[in-house]
């Protein structure tokens, strides 16, 4: 596994930044041209000192497979993210995994997926691994307006530290795969508005905790169970769930 260094520091984070291209279907991720000049295409199949965000905005998404290995963003300077998808000026941004094993563990700070005015964030996980870091996913910063953020498992495996939702509107859905989490919290703050959606995925429990889907005031939380069901494996652990479960079939079912 190699270590890689911002050039001229020695404790400098390399930020990749993906801005995608105008042809739509220019999604491999060792396209240098969907990339900032500088430093360039991100690092894959290694463990890297290095942040990746994704700002494509309405040019093509990132998609990451099999191709790209192993790869670890070890970002532990001081509250440091490992994973951005679409925050900031960049704009809105799309990340999709279909294979390979990509992961944040190392990094300091929280994944983060949608912030600032009018941003839409999605993580998809089609497939593959995605581990993000100790701190977790934040689906949502809690910055800006008329922000949006998506989180999609439809395969493979997310395991995330535990999810914190604080967006004006953010929806989990869970359609296929495993999502492995410790707890999925939501902010209790006026106008935090989160839709989860189970669709036949596995959510399951990384320890036990009496908050693994607690009950929250003040935000707007629904739980809807698709007709492929809501499946939980406690993995040996007790759970608690207090948010209800509602069954809305697809066909009736507002995101």
């Amino acid at each position: 596994m190699g270590l890689l260094l911002a050039a001229g520091s020695s404790n400098a984070q390399t930020i990749y930044q993906w801005n995608g291209g105008a042809d739509l279907t220019t999604t491999n991720w060792a396209t240098p041209a969907n990339w900032a000049a500088s430093p360039g295409v991100g690092g894959t199949n290694g463990t890297f000192f290095a942040r990746l965000n994704v700002n494509n905005a309405t040019r093509s998404p990132l998609v990451y497979t099999e191709a790209q290995g192993i790869t670890v963003y070890s970002n532990n300077s001081a509250n440091a993210r490992g994973l951005v998808v679409g925050s900031g000026a960049g704009g809105s941004g799309t990340f999709t995994i279909l294979g390979g094993t990509f992961s944040t563990l190392g990094s300091s700070g929280q994944d983060a997926v949608g912030n600032s005015d009018n941003n839409t964030g999605t993580l998809n996980i089609s497939g593959g691994t995605y581990i993000s870091s100790a701190s977790g996913l934040a689906v949502g910063l809690g910055g800006g307006n008329n922000r949006t953020s998506i989180l999609n498992v439809n395969s493979g495996l997310a395991n995330i530290a535990r999810i914190n939702v604080n967006t004006l509107r953010a929806t989990i859905n869970l359609n296929g795969g495993t999502l492995a989490v410790s707890n999925i919290a939501v902010s209790a703050i006026s106008g935090v508005n989160a839709t989860n959606n189970f669709n036949g995925g596995i959510l399951k429990a990384r320890g036990s905790t009496t908050s693994f889907l607690p009950l929250v005031t003040l935000a707007i939380v629904q739980c809807n169970v698709r007709d492929g069901g809501a499946i939980f494996d406690t993995d040996g652990f007790n759970i608690s769930v207090g948010q209800p479960l509602l069954f809305v079939p697809r066909r009736r079912c507002r995101d």
